[in-house]
């Protein structure tokens, strides 16, 4: 039995189109972002040459700022809490949102201790540059009144008040000549 015959070498041919449709998507990977980029070019059939999309949305700047006599001063938060930036946890050094930094704000008043004044400056990361959340605006250690809801009906996060040591006192005295 005889080897099998070797495979026949493509002809110049089919090489110059392989090479000729290597070349051409090249072109276009390479030639087409950057026809949108530096040609100002508007194809949507053309690709967009974009890196690191959605990079870094999760980041917030934010300083917090005591009240003064003339101004306001900027509070250092890793010394109000005892920390050194280098030991400090990931939740002080790092806030990704507002509610992170509305929390690291009521830790900060609870060391500050009663009456402190404490705002802050808020930017958050958004697709189209930073957005100011908060501009100093209200006090964080202010005491906030939730307000109440009505008998029977719902407040804003959706619970239903508890009944008070009066109620209780008195939906219970009822229940209790009931019984023999």
């Amino acid at each position: 039995m005889l080897p099998p015959a070797p495979p026949a070498l493509p002809s110049t041919a089919r090489l110059a189109l392989r090479g000729a449709v290597a070349l051409g998507v090249a072109a276009f990977l390479i030639g087409a972002p950057a026809a949108r980029q530096l040609g100002g070019v508007r194809d949507p059939y053309l690709p967009q040459w974009v890196m690191f999309v959605g990079y870094g949305l999760d980041v917030c700047a934010v300083d917090y700022y005591t009240r003064g006599d003339e101004s306001d001063v900027e509070l250092d938060r890793f010394a109000v809490l005892g920390l050194r930036w280098v030991d400090a946890p990931r939740d002080v050094k790092r806030v990704a949102s507002p509610a992170e930094a509305a929390r690291l704000g009521r830790r900060l008043c609870a060391k500050m201790g009663p009456g402190a004044d404490l705002r802050m400056d808020l930017r958050c990361a958004a697709r189209t540059g930073w957005t100011v959340e908060a501009a100093r605006e209200e006090d964080l250690c202010a005491k906030r009144a939730r307000p109440k809801a009505a008998e029977g009906e719902e407040d804003a996060r959706g619970l239903k008040p508890r009944p008070t040591a009066a109620d209780l006192d008195g939906a219970a005295a009822p229940a209790a000549e009931a019984l023999p």
